[in-house]
């Protein structure tokens, strides 16, 4: 792990203050010949995928680079915006399932919707509700339980 750099915050850090190495986002090293002031735009560009909405922020970049009358070059970083920090969301994507049986008769033929069936939770409370070869109704999304 490494220290908090050029004031900048740490966006994850483990108590101490120190940046865990993951959070660090660190371009190469960029080489300039000639003075001036260098314009850039800092932004990410993940594409939202596996439960990840990346962050949409931009942050202007300017880098000044002057001759330090000694015959070199000497650059300095400002970001007008801030700190640059991008935070992610994370959102588990929900899982599915589809519960079925089957259903026989003996003596007579089935009729589809003749039997009906439910799904009890735990505590008797009926979850969702279908009936022999009937097509089944719209999802049901089940509340989360309860931590111990």
């Amino acid at each position: 792990m490494r220290p908090a750099q050029n004031g900048m915050r740490p966006a994850s850090d483990n108590g101490n203050g120190e940046i865990e190495p993951c959070s660090v986002v660190e371009f190469p090293e960029l080489t300039f010949t000639a003075p001036g002031v260098y314009e850039y735009i800092l932004k990410e560009t993940s594409i939202a995928g596996g439960g990840w909405t990346p962050d949409g922020a931009e942050f202007r970049v300017i880098i000044t680079v002057i001759d330090d009358g000694n015959e070199q070059l000497v650059a300095s970083v400002e970001y007008p915006d801030g700190s640059p920090e991008f935070t992610n969301t994370f959102t588990l994507i929900p899982a599915r399932v589809v519960i079925g049986a089957l259903k026989f008769a003996v003596g007579a033929p089935l009729q589809c919707g003749q039997f009906q069936f439910g799904l009890f939770d735990e505590d008797g409370n009926l979850v969702a509700a279908t009936s022999n070869g009937t097509e089944p109704g719209a999802p049901v999304e089940v509340p989360p339980r309860p931590s111990p």
